[in-house]
Order: structure tokens, then C-alpha cells, then sequence
């Protein structure tokens, strides 16, 4: 044991309660752990020659007290990781690794201001994208707005201007939907006991699109009981909250080869009604192709590259 002329000192180990903590020597009679990472040392039994033995990034003073805050090995490797990420530009992996970094108590460093500014960027971009591929009038409104909102929305502004040309299409079908919304649309379909096949065919590629089993669609009467459900199996209700990611492969083909089969001009000399339904229909394969397109093809989502524009 070391002594000096002042005080009884010694040299001692400090171990944390934390197993990612580790030990550092310090000369001194009394020494406390008050938080983790924080060693309470008092500066008349230290003096200047105990308080040079310890390295430190930061340093405090108090009224006799001398505070040194330790940067612990997972400090460290948290922060590496969090820099890491934000280098990669994986939303994802950015929330975590700030997460992880923000239970060492460091609000107020540089490096998690950048890093919340660029989970808000990134998770309002991603927003914006899944709204385009949904194709949901109300969200993909919503999300415009968020990323017009953005400090710089130049920094997506091709994403911004793709998705407000998606926008302006599903408003036209908005005036679509508005034809077959009205109730005399469908009760012109209840007096057909023997429908002709083109009235049939879009019918059935209309109520496949809104997510009923294909094999039932055959029989006319199972049509007819469903145009008079009503609430929420309603078929102006579904018309209304159609949602396009939700229609499968098989509908959307099932639909489009009976679409595909005639004119809107044959259709409608055939029925009015089902003139609405199919002009409905052609529209909405439309937009659900173009959605495919945008996902598989050239618009691509990529937020690394946004980071670091």
C-alpha cells in the first residue's frame, strides 16, 4: 500500500455493479460509485497527483468534489455502432443503435441530434413510399404533407413528385368511384334473373377485385345476395375503402381476363350499370399495374443515397 505525507492513500480497483462497465485504479481513501459510469472522488484527500492518474474525456467540478465521467468500453462501442449506422443509412438500424447509445445518458452530444434528424427524414420517406404502394388516397394525403413539411423536401423531391402524380390519379378515380356509388347503379343489377355474360363477367371481376372467393363468383345469385348486403359488407362501403395492396395475383388476373374481354361501349349497351362497374374495374387495374411497376422496376427505395445527398 502507497502512502503519502498528507493522507493515507491507497491504490485500489473501482469495479461497477454493470457487467459492460469495467475497472479503473485510483489513488485515494474514499471513493464512490453515485451513478454508473460516475466516480465521486473528494479533491482534499486526491490532490493533484491522484486526479493526473485518471484519463478522462470529461471533467467537473463541483464544491469540493471532483467528478470524472467514464466512457466505459460499451459507451464506446455503442457510439461506434451508431456512427456505423448512420454511415450504412438503415432507418432501422439507426433507431437501434440510438437506443442502445441513449442509455449511456448522452442527450445532449452532437451525434444523437444528427441521428434523430435523420430517423425523422428517413421515416417520413418511407412513409411516403409505402402510401404510393398502397395506394390510399387519405395516407398517401398525409404523407405528402409530412414531407413537404421536411426542413429540405428537395432531398426527395423525385419521390415527392411521383407520389403527387400517383395522388392526382387516384382523384380521378374518386370521380369513378362517385358514378358507382349511386344506389340506382345497383339496383339495376337486382331485376336481372338471367343476366347477358358481359354483365356477368364484369361483375364478377368487380367483386373479385374487392376480395370475395372467385369460385363462388359463377353463380349469378351469389352476386345478386351480395350487392344486397348492406354496413360494412356493403358493396358501396368496400367501392369506398378499396385499398390496392390488399388485391392479390390471382384476383387481379381473374379480373383483367374478364375485363379485357370487351369495350366499355359493348358493356354499356348492355347495361348501364354494369358500364359504371366495369369503367371501375379498368381503372382499378390500371393503377394496381402501375403500382407493380413502380415496386419492381424504376423507382426504387433507397435511403442511403438520400443521407448523403
Amino acid at each position: 500500500m502507497a502512502r503519502s505525507s498528507a493522507v493515507n492513500t491507497e491504490r485500489r480497483a473501482l469495479p461497477f455493479t454493470n457487467a459492460d462497465a469495467f475497472c479503473w485504479d485510483a489513488q485515494t481513501v474514499s471513493c464512490c460509485c453515485t451513478t454508473l459510469g460516475t466516480i465521486g472522488l473528494d479533491l482534499q484527500m486526491v490532490g493533484v497527483q491522484g486526479i493526473n492518474k485518471i484519463k478522462s474525456d470529461l471533467f467537473t467540478f463541483w464544491p469540493s468534489v471532483f467528478l470524472y465521467f467514464i466512457k466505459t468500453p460499451r459507451e464506446k462501442e455503442d457510439k461506434a455502432t451508431l456512427k456505423k449506422s448512420l454511415k450504412d443509412g438503415k432507418l432501422a438500424d439507426i433507431k437501434d443503435a440510438l437506443a442502445s447509445y441513449r442509455r449511456h445518458d448522452v442527450e445532449e452530444e452532437e451525434i444523437v441530434t444528427e441521428a434523430t434528424e435523420i430517423i425523422h427524414f428517413l421515416q417520413v420517406k418511407e412513409d411516403l413510399w409505402d402510401a404510393m404502394l398502397r395506394r390510399h388516397k387519405g395516407i398517401l394525403e398525409q404523407a405528402i404533407a409530412a414531407a413537404e413539411a421536411l426542413e429540405s423536401p428537395n432531398r426527395i423531391m423525385s419521390l415527392l413528385t411521383r407520389a403527387k402524380e400517383i395522388l392526382k390519379r387516384l382523384e380521378q378515380q374518386d370521380q369513378v368511384k362517385v358514378l358507382v356509388m349511386k344506389q340506382t347503379t345497383i339496383s339495376e343489377l337486382h331485376k336481372y334473373n338471367h343476366p347477358k355474360q358481359v354483365v356477368h363477367d364484369v361483375m364478377m371481376a368487380t367483386y373479385s377485385l374487392l376480395g370475395e372467393k372467385i369460385a363462388y363468383l359463377d353463380d349469378w345469385e351469389m352476386i345478386q345476395s351480395l350487392t344486397r348486403k348492406t354496413g360494412r359488407c356493403g358493396l358501396l362501403r368496400k367501392i369506398r375503402e378499396f385499398d390496392f395492396s390488399k388485391t392479390n395475383k390471382a384476383a387481379y388476373s381473374f379480373a383483367k381476363e374478364k375485363i379485357d374481354k370487351y369495350e366499355e361501349r359493348v358493356v354499356r349497351l348492355a347495361s348501364g350499370g354494369a358500364g359504371t362497374f366495369y369503367k371501375w374495374c379498368k381503372f382499378t387495374l390500371n393503377q394496381i399495374a402501375v403500382s407493380r411497376e413502380d415496386l419492381h422496376n424504376d423507382f426504387t427505395y433507397d435511403e442511403e443515397s438520400e443521407i448523403s445527398k
